[in-house]
């Protein structure tokens, strides 16, 4: 009796020792992971000894579903990782049900972080100092679901947008820890503002227009800088190419050359050799605007001789 007793003791050791050496992996119906590959560390629990728990975490299950999406696992086919991992089936003991789901992690993409992605280009098309920039609406992408990871947004050189006064789309690329995930864009409208040139009363067409008939004034810009004049020296010898209203901004295509000097106006000849230089009186034969060549007489020796037109009523 004493005999069978110490037999089934021994029998129940071994069978006690043999459980323990099997390790004891443990699967939820549901699992939620981060990074690119399931691992079977990702979604297990373990018990079993360290070495045997390390190499069993290592196992891969293929790759984690995109964002929003969920990927099914069969028993089965977890199984048959294990076991291509080196592992019989008198190693561990799998509590699974008969397939899985996994699901990647997420974080849902910080909206001010675009906003301000989008502010930075645009503004940068606006650093000079005569320009002040607004945006006054930026209509940006919807909820965008991304990986888990530090999120970083990058906005496109706009250097295909010919008008930036009117509707505009920047376009968006964005990283998590470095990797391109999402590419989209953001609708934006922006407000100028610089100081120009405007008209201090009604000015007609051809009528010459001097520093006096303007002042500058801050005005929110309608078309780019380039068009607008910003310097009353530049009106010098222009005239007015149609009618144009009180506090109206002088733009180029507003203006035309004048004819400063004009056919019989007597005129100063200044000539120069060296460093003499000689200053006589003349007589235009011909209409001149500034920078133009025409011939003048002088009236001293009635040479006619070719000049250019400086200024009204001078000639070099």
């Amino acid at each position: 009796m004493k005999n069978l007793l110490f037999i089934v003791l021994i029998f129940l050791s071994a069978i006690s020792a043999f459980a323990q050496s099997k390790a004891v992996i443990h699967l939820a119906d549901e699992n939620t992971i981060d990074g690119d590959q399931i691992l079977l560390g990702n979604i297990a629990k373990f018990s079993a000894e360290d070495e045997k728990v390390k190499k069993l975490r290592e196992i891969s299950l293929g790759f984690s579903p995109n964002i929003g999406m969920k990927r099914e696992i069969f028993r089965d086919t977890i199984l048959l990782s294990i076991i291509a991992a080196g592992f019989s089936t008198n190693d561990f003991t799998l509590q699974s049900s008969a397939k899985i789901s996994v699901r990647r992690a997420s974080q849902i993409l910080n909206q001010d972080l675009v906003r301000k992605a989008v502010e930075k280009a645009v503004l940068a098309n606006f650093q000079s100092e005569k320009v002040e920039t607004k945006i006054t609406k930026l209509q940006l992408p919807e909820k965008i679901l991304l990986p888990k990871g530090n999120a970083e947004v990058l906005a496109a050189p706009m250097s295909g947008v010919r008008n930036f006064l009117a509707p505009f789309t920047v376009l968006l690329e964005i990283k998590v820890d470095g990797k391109t995930k999402h590419r989209t864009s953001a609708n934006v409208e922006i407000e100028t503002f610089a100081e120009v040139l405007v008209l201090n009363k009604n000015l007609a067409a051809n009528e010459r227009i001097t520093e006096n008939d303007v002042r500058k004034a801050k005005i929110r810009l309608e078309k780019p800088l380039a068009n607008y004049l910003l310097e009353s020296d530049k009106l010098v010898g222009k005239k007015l190419l149609k009618n144009v209203s009180e506090n109206e901004p002088l733009l180029l295509t507003s203006i035309i050359p004048d004819a400063v000097v004009r056919v019989g106006d007597l005129v100063k000849i200044v000539g120069q050799a060296g460093k003499i230089q000689i200053i006589v009186q003349g007589e235009a034969r011909a209409n001149g605007r500034i920078g133009e060549r025409i011939p003048v007489k002088n009236s001293q020796s009635g040479t006619i001789l070719q000049a250019t037109v400086v200024e009204e009523g001078l000639v070099k």
